[in-house]
């Protein structure tokens, strides 16, 4: 969705075709970023700050990037009992599962990915900073970079 906003909206606005596709690009890594950031914050925000429950992706089987990795560093018996968890074989077990992601330093590694990302959203803009919408798109990104921090503050 990001990408397609960011698409149609340098094309309409009448940006020459390699700008098109650069903001398409930017599109595409702040949506990447944005979904990291978003499945980061099932675990590591503040359920009144950010206004949804936290823990579903885990009690609905939904594989993220913080289970992904979390699963990478577990040993093999943990790994296949979080493997239960995901796929509904047995319950969810939230606490400890924060607890390893705290202990495993799975938050930093997650946010590495968002802030890669970011980097990379950057970066396709680097060619176009005539194009008028540049600096409001950048804008995006350092809104989610508060986001990402505000997760570290309440985590």
């Amino acid at each position: 969705l990001f990408r397609v906003s960011c698409f149609l909206g340098a094309k309409l606005s009448g940006a020459a075709p390699d700008c098109v596709e650069a903001v398409a690009r930017f599109g595409r890594h702040l949506g990447i970023a944005y979904q990291i950031y978003d499945d980061l914050a099932d675990y590591f925000g503040d359920e009144a700050r950010i206004g949804k429950t936290l823990g579903t992706d885990l009690a609905s089987g939904k594989l993220t990037l913080p289970l992904i990795t979390l699963s990478e560093l577990l040993p093999l018996a943990e790994r296949q009992t979080l493997t239960e968890e995901i796929t509904g074989k047995r319950a969810p077990q939230l606490g400890l599962r924060l607890q390893q992601m705290n202990d495993l330093g799975i938050f930093a590694a997650v946010t590495a990915a968002v802030h890669a990302e970011l980097a990379a959203a950057t970066a396709a803009l680097a060619p176009w900073t005539d194009y008028p919408a540049t600096p409001h798109l950048l804008a995006l990104g350092g809104v989610l970079r508060a986001q990402v921090a505000a997760l570290q503050i309440s985590g």
